[in-house]
């Protein structure tokens, strides 16, 4: 008797709970865009001998492939300087990340 009760009482929260959803849903509106909005420039690209550096108005990307299974990725603003900044816990560049020959294709 009592699991009755309680699979009456468990039905009748998930059809009050499914119900609501469905109204809920009905309601709702998606994003609306009105008229134009600015899209970002290109990025233009420099390759250099261990990989390349992008960047457009709003951002820079600088990647460097430092081994067979490692590459070594920064963005930033484009209007922040690089990084040169010590940082004593990490390895040097030298060390963690010297560089690898990355082939033009």
């Amino acid at each position: 008797m009592l699991q009755h009760g309680f699979a009456r009482l468990a039905f009748r929260f998930v059809a009050f709970f499914a119900v609501t959803l469905a109204l809920s849903a009905c309601g709702a509106k998606a994003q609306t865009v009105i008229g134009e909005f600015p899209h970002p420039a290109a990025f233009q690209v420099t390759q250099s001998p261990t990989g390349f550096t992008a960047h457009n108005d709003f951002e820079a990307l600088e990647v460097t492939v430092c081994d067979d299974s490692r590459v070594h990725v920064v963005a930033r603003s484009a209007q922040a300087p690089p990084a040169n900044q010590q940082q004593p816990w990490m390895l040097s560049p030298a060390q963690s990340c010297p560089g690898r020959l990355l082939p033009v294709q």
